[in-house]
Order: C-alpha cells, then sequence, then structure tokens
C-alpha cells in the first residue's frame, strides 16, 4: 500500500480473510492507556467506529477486499494484491479492444483504443496499487462485452448480469451502468430475466 486508500483495502480485505467483520481500536502500547477521543486519531482510513466506539468496521466496498483476499489466500499477500491489479489491467485492455469490435470498430483502431488504454500513465499506476479503479473499469467492461454478445447467444445475458453484480460490488457508482445494460441487451425479456438472475 503506498497512500491510505489502498491501505484501507487491503486492511479490509485481511480482516475478511480472517473471517471477522469488524476488529478493535488499538493505539500503539507506547502511549498507555489513553481516552477515547485521543483513541480516535488512531482509526484507519476506510474504517468507522461502532459499538461504543471500541470497535471498527470497513466502510470501503466489499468487491475490491474480497478479490484481494480470495488472491491472496492463493497466491500470499505480497503476491495476490499485485495479482489483482495486473490481471484486471491485462483484461481490461482486452475487454476494451472486445468492445470496439463487438461495435463494429475496425480492428487497426479497436487495437489503437486498447493500446492507447494500456500505456495510459494513470491507468498503469492504479493497477500497481490496490484500488478499486482498474478492477471496476474491468467488470464494466466484461458486462457490456457480454451484453453485447447476448443478442448473437442469449446465455450471455447471464455473464452481463454476474459481470454487472460483481461491478457494484468493486464500486457502487457502477449501477450507474445499468440503464446502458439495458439498451445493450434489448426488449427481449427472457434475456432480461437472465441477466436479472
Amino acid at each position: 500500500a503506498a497512500g491510505a486508500d489502498s491501505s484501507g483495502y487491503l486492511n479490509s480485505a485481511r480482516l475478511l480473510a480472517s473471517g471477522h467483520l469488524g476488529m478493535e481500536l488499538r493505539s500503539p502500547p507506547e502511549f498507555g492507556p489513553q481516552e477515547k477521543l485521543f483513541r480516535q486519531q488512531f482509526q484507519p482510513h476506510g474504517f468507522a467506529p461502532f459499538e461504543g466506539r471500541e470497535r471498527l468496521s470497513p466502510t470501503y466496498a466489499v468487491g475490491l477486499p474480497l478479490h484481494l483476499a480470495a488472491a491472496s489466500l492463493v497466491l500470499g499477500w505480497h503476491t495476490g494484491p499485485i495479482a489483482v491489479g495486473v490481471g484486471a489491467a491485462l483484461a481490461g485492455v482486452l475487454l476494451c479492444y472486445a468492445v470496439a469490435r463487438q461495435l463494429g470498430v475496425e480492428r487497426p483502431l479497436a487495437a489503437a483504443g486498447a493500446a492507447a488504454l494500456a500505456a495510459y500513465p494513470v491507468y498503469i499506476y492504479m493497477s500497481l496499487q490496490p484500488l478499486s479503479d482498474v478492477l471496476s473499469a474491468a467488470w464494466c467492461l466484461a458486462a457490456v462485452a457480454a451484453a453485447l454478445r447476448s443478442r448473437e447467444r442469449r446465455a450471455w445475458a447471464l455473464a452481463c448480469g454476474a459481470a454487472f453484480g460483481v461491478g457494484v460490488l468493486v464500486r457502487s457508482t457502477n449501477a450507474l451502468l445499468l440503464p446502458a445494460l439495458l439498451v445493450l441487451l434489448g426488449a427481449d425479456p427472457r434475456r432480461l430475466l437472465l441477466a436479472v438472475a
């Protein structure tokens, strides 16, 4: 973690991986027993007090911490978070190309768009930190790609709904993608029901 946000996501992921939903508010032992008001100065970013301000609960959306916890249980806490960020970045670039092609963009132009995304310095930086931006973009692109594919094969609507659901877990404002997905899914009620399922 290189900042307050990435630290909040990692702390939340470690808490979830340990099977807990809250933790005790701690202060460094060198300070000795302190008043509750002073102890709040040691409250980590991304956590809020509950149960009389003696315990802390994560406030960030649970999607990225769940990804980090799952990857870290398999790959370890050093490699897992990096794998999530880099994997999401690569998936985002491939999905950017796929969506452009599905929308009828010619291969060279679709490849140029994907390359521009891959070379964007902010995109690269965000993929190397445990932050939700790149993962959020990847799940949104996956939902759009699946919605477009569902016009050829209805079963892709199920993937669209799943990708949208995970995207909202990663970042709740991804719910704003819903009107666009409804347009892309079309008026077929069976496709819509599969997406909802």
